[in-house]
């Protein structure tokens, strides 16, 4: 893999327009060998973060994501795939970033006009570089590829994105995507870090009413729960 310091590839694309709406509105996963697009799989997430931040009205949610090959037949050094992945966040939603680990350093995105983007995009793929590319399909619908990922290693991403919330006075909701998770091949724990706010002390969680809460100070997260 190339170092990113020479040529900043990683893009991040929000503006849509119809002519490039694609029919892709169901959620799912897969890795495809560009060159030989036969050649494709569903990965395993085999790492999986959501924290939660209240931010006035909506909800601000970071995916930390690992996708991994080795549990398909495309495990080795020589197998060079791309990742395609198709979700939707609900009505309202809105990305605001997008992150890629290149080899040790996080890469944070671009934002760029779906033609420039996808011109840059699809230029480094045929060079074997490292670029990452997200799209806006429509109001609820995202595309996100990733390349490359090498059968025995993994890639690291994190998206960021602020979901509209329900306030009452005494509860904060909103949905918890789960979709871009349990496309995986074999679906992964999820860590849960949930930051307290003056207005909002005790979360819950409704798939997991009764779950247990520890405040934490996290290396990475700081304290949440």
């Amino acid at each position: 893999m190339k170092n990113l310091n020479k040529f900043f590839c990683f893009l991040f694309v929000l503006g849509f327009s119809s002519l490039f709406h694609v029919a892709h509105t169901q959620n799912y996963l897969r890795v495809v060998d560009p060159k030989t697009t036969w050649r494709q799989t569903t990965p395993s997430i085999t790492e999986a973060t959501i924290s939660v931040r209240p931010r006035g009205l909506y909800l601000e949610y970071g995916v930390y994501m690992t996708y991994s090959m080795q549990q398909t037949p495309y495990n080795t050094v020589r197998d060079t795939f791309e990742i395609q992945q198709y979700f939707t966040l609900p009505q309202g939603s809105a990305i605001n970033d997008s992150w890629l680990w290149v080899e040790n350093q996080i890469m944070k995105a671009l934002l760029w006009d779906r033609w420039s983007a996808t011109s840059v995009y699809e230029g480094i793929v045929k060079r074997r570089q490292d670029p990452s590319i997200l799209y806006k399909n429509g109001e609820t619908n995202y595309e996100y590829r990733i390349f490359p990922i090498i059968g025995n290693q993994t890639r690291r991403v994190k998206l960021n994105f602020y979901i509209p919330a329900k306030w009452s006075p005494s509860q904060l909701t909103a949905p918890l995507s789960l979709n871009m998770i349990t496309t995986s091949a074999r679906i992964p724990n999820v860590n849960l870090i949930v930051y307290e706010s003056n207005d909002w002390k005790q979360p819950s969680v409704d798939i997991a009413p009764n779950a247990t809460w520890e405040s934490v100070v996290d290396s990475t997260f700081g304290p949440s729960k």
